[in-house]
């Protein structure tokens, strides 16, 4: 009885150490795929002559779905995007690098944003099963006629807020991302920024972040806070942002990723 006690506690401490084995090297793993979800992110924001932008992405997740874009097309123009995957994790982050890949690839092409949406729309649906989608946005801003040319692939609409504390919500668009081929072409919009109007992209993790009470952060209170602190710098209202989901959500975990653009004319 003693020697078979000994060998079954010797067999379950050798089967927890393999497990801590496993676990260790997922760990690793997920680790080394984090590292290179970051490097998919923008390093560097540019520079763009006449405005101050600023962005955050906090995962919920050691790798998550969410994604945005900052890139320089030529002097003038700059890609913007901001997308959400559905899902969280490894599933999520896999499909934000197709996503990431194909846009790096048809942002130089020579054709309308309408034309390209569609294009990615048809990559991610032949990639992805039917139970995965992304929510999109993205648009070629113009420094030199300061206007943005966008198209929303149903994310929640970017806020542009204006200096009179009046704002537009940029809707004009299509479906989400990955749910059917493209059969109607995307609607493009167009927005011309006038002195001192604000940008803001944001995914749902924003708005939908929870209280103890189930409560969500929600679209009222974010523009309320946008709207008491318009002369903040971009860099200033994001980090107060992220203070403020902080404290309404405390003591609950992050249950969804965090990511945010924030483009003001100056």
């Amino acid at each position: 009885s003693s020697i078979a006690n000994i060998a079954i506690l010797s067999m379950e401490n050798a089967r927890l150490f393999k497990e801590t084995l496993e676990k260790h090297l997922i760990e690793e793993e997920l680790s080394i795929a984090r590292e290179i979800q970051q490097g998919l992110l923008p390093k560097r924001i540019p520079d763009i002559i006449g405005y101050d932008v600023s962005a955050i992405n906090i995962s919920s997740k050691q790798v998550g779905g969410d994604y945005y874009e900052v890139m320089a097309l030529n002097e003038n123009q700059y890609v913007i995007a901001i997308a959400d995957v559905s899902g969280k994790g490894v599933p999520a982050s896999l499909l934000m690098s197709n996503l990431q890949a194909t846009i790096r690839a048809l942002s130089p092409i020579n054709e309308s944003l309408t034309e390209k949406t569609g294009k990615i729309n048809n990559i991610i649906f032949e990639n992805t099963s039917t139970n995965k989608f992304i929510t999109f946005f993205w648009g070629v801003m113009d420094v030199k006629e300061n206007s943005l040319t966008y198209v929303n692939a149903g994310h929640n609409p970017p806020i542009l807020l204006h200096t009179d504390g009046s704002y537009d919500l940029l809707n004009e668009g299509g479906i989400i991302l990955g749910v059917t081929p493209t059969i109607l072409p995307y609607q493009e919009g167009k927005i011309y920024f006038q002195d001192g109007d604000w940008l803001f992209l944001y995914t749902d993790g924003v708005t939908e972040s929870m209280d103890k009470n189930q409560k969500e952060f929600g679209d009222d209170h974010l523009i309320e806070i946008l709207r008491n602190n318009f002369r903040s710098t971009s860099k200033e209202v994001v980090k107060l942002l992220i203070s403020e989901i902080e404290k309404h959500s405390e003591g609950c975990p992050q249950y969804d990723d965090i990511t945010m653009i924030s483009i003001k004319r100056i």
